[in-house]
């Protein structure tokens, strides 16, 4: 999977340079655009039967995908992106009022929703959606119920207690800042993050721990960026670049690194309640563990990355991606 690094001439900036994502920001051809060598057999790129595309209106990379319940689900992405399905398979794009991207999307219910990145949007679930003040540069959202929330991003960690002002949390930021947040509780709080420097390979990805209201950061290595975390009773599961998955088993307080079936770089990773854990990303990657350390490609859907997985159950998954492509999981 290729990456692009841009580096950043500021002054006084500790972030020397940022990822744009796997190159999936950059024109791609569309499956039928490309070229067979004469004699070469012609890729199947029909996705297996669990796994159907679904009509989508818009053609932005999508990068994060939530809902509600299985009859309210929403997906964003670039360029201010937000669409919303009934469950039904159609989606209809939603005005957000901004053209800036969105990288993640979450609520603690049907009529308290936030859509995350480079602003931050609230909803009631009317279609409509306002900015509120907090940090730019958002790629995660979470809370543990309306009135504890928090966003991740490349500058730290911002909570809120839904009253519409996000107040900076002191804790140990990562080189490069953080990708998500999420939790099992609110006393149980993780962020995952961490860049790569090229420059210094002692920093690199890793995962804050908040409890007993202080933050611990552990570097996992190889050093690379962490992306995604995922909870189920057997414990917590970190997706990164270049495949790589961690596993810290429930009870325990340390990170081990799984073997995945996949080179390429995991976006995104899910859990439903009977924990089966999904994760997504490049290639049309999804792979699929039911937490045992155990991961198999499930599907390789079409050629484009997928960014966000969720599902509102073991038989209801989504997975969103570059061109706008949803899938749908039944």
């Amino acid at each position: 999977m290729h990456r692009l690094w841009v580096a950043l001439i500021l002054t006084g900036c500790t972030h020397a340079s940022l990822p744009l994502g796997n190159g999936s920001d950059m024109a791609q051809p569309a499956a039928g655009d490309m070229a067979t060598p004469v004699g070469a057999a012609v890729p199947d790129l029909t996705p297996p039967p669990a796994w159907q595309p679904q009509p989508s209106p818009t053609t932005q990379s999508l990068r994060g995908v939530w809902g509600s319940s299985a009859t309210d689900v929403y997906a964003v992405g670039l360029q201010g992106t937000i669409l919303h399905s009934g469950g039904d398979g159609l989606w209809t794009a939603q005005t957000s009022g901004t053209t800036k991207d969105l990288h993640a999307i979450w609520g603690s219910g049907p009529h308290d929703l936030y859509a995350a990145g480079d602003v931050l949007l609230h909803s009631t679930g009317d279609g409509a959606w306002a900015p509120q003040t907090a940090p730019s540069g958002l790629m995660g959202v979470w809370g543990s119920a309306a009135d504890d929330l928090y966003v991740a991003g490349l500058f730290g960690i911002s909570h809120s207690t839904g009253d519409g002002t996000w107040t900076a949390l002191s804790q140990p930021e990562p080189w490069g800042g953080y990708f998500h947040a999420r939790g099992t509780s609110a006393t149980d709080v993780y962020a995952v993050g961490g860049f790569i420097n090229l420059n210094d390979p002692s920093k690199g990805g890793g995962v804050a721990h908040l409890t007993n209201a202080q933050w611990s950061w552990t570097r996992l290595s190889p050093p690379d960026e962490m992306k995604d975390i995922a909870f189920t009773s057997a414990g917590a599961f970190i997706v990164g670049l270049s495949g790589q998955i961690w596993a810290q088993p429930s009870g325990g307080s340390t990170f081990t690194q799984q073997t995945s079936p996949v080179p390429w770089d995991l976006q995104g990773v899910w859990a439903d309640d009977a924990g089966t854990l999904w994760a997504v990303g490049g290639s049309g990657s999804v792979l699929r563990s039911s937490g045992d350390g155990h991961w198999t490609s499930e599907a390789s859907l079409f050629a484009l990355d997928l960014w966000g997985v969720w599902g509102s159950g073991a038989h209801d998954v989504y997975a969103v991606g570059d061109n706008g492509q949803i899938f749908h999981f039944n």
